[in-house]
């Protein structure tokens, strides 16, 4: 599975930000297709608003996003305020376990890249 990048299902290219930064914890990200190209905010794109944002967030331990935030900005807030809102509205995940097989909390990091391919 690749990066989650709001860019055209289309497009096959590698995003200039890098290498993505992917960690769930431990538990496993069940919602392959919680971001596509049209949550790209319209204003952001029809202003050729290009960047990164890292979120992080925590998984409680029925599977879902609790307490995220913005750690690394992409310069605009239209962009910053995406991955949070719809990681909490969207994705699913299977907790991680303890030892015992126990679910429990993780702690999960998650860049999202916003670019339109050339």
């Amino acid at each position: 599975m690749s990066l989650f990048i709001a860019m055209p299902v289309a497009a096959q290219s590698t995003s200039p930000f890098g290498i993505p930064i992917k960690d769930f914890g431990g538990a496993t990200l069940l919602t392959q297709n919680w971001m596509s190209f049209q949550d790209y905010p319209d204003s952001a794109m029809r202003s050729d608003v290009e960047g990164r944002v890292i979120v992080g967030f925590d998984i409680g331990v029925t599977g879902r996003v609790e307490n995220c935030a913005v750690r690394t900005s992409s310069g605009y807030k239209v962009l910053d305020d995406v991955p949070c809102r719809l990681l909490n509205r969207k994705a699913r995940l299977r907790p991680a376990v303890d030892e015992s097989g126990s679910a429990r909390v993780a702690q999960a990091v998650l860049s999202v890249d916003f670019w339109m391919p050339r």
